[in-house]
C-alpha cells in the first residue's frame, strides 16, 4: 500500500493456495470502485493470486459472464476502470 495518498494504491491479495481469486475481487472491487480509495480519484490497484476455477466458488467463467456484466449495467461502471 502506498503512504502517499496523492498517488495510485495497490492493495495486494494472495490465497497462498489455489483458492478462488474470484472471491477476493468479489470483497475487494467494490471497495476499489466506490470508495475505498484516496479523496484525488486516484487509481487503486488489485493484484490477486490464487486459483481461477477453485471448486466451490465462483469459477472465472461466472466472473466474466455474470458478476462483471452485472455491475457495468446494474452500476454503471465502464469497462475502462477494470483491466
Amino acid at each position: 500500500d502506498n503512504k502517499d495518498s496523492s498517488s495510485s494504491r495497490t492493495i495486494y491479495g494472495d490465497t497462498k493456495t489455489a483458492g478462488s481469486i474470484c472471491l477476493l475481487l468479489q470483497a475487494a472491487l467494490p471497495c476499489a470502485l466506490l470508495g475505498c480509495n484516496n479523496n484525488n480519484n486516484s487509481p487503486t490497484h488489485l493484484i490477486l493470486k490464487g486459483g481461477t476455477n477453485a471448486s466451490m466458488a465462483p469459477q472465472y467463467d461466472y466472473w466474466e459472464h455474470v458478476f462483471w456484466p452485472t455491475l457495468q449495467k446494474g452500476f454503471g461502471i465502464p469497462s475502462r476502470h477494470v483491466q
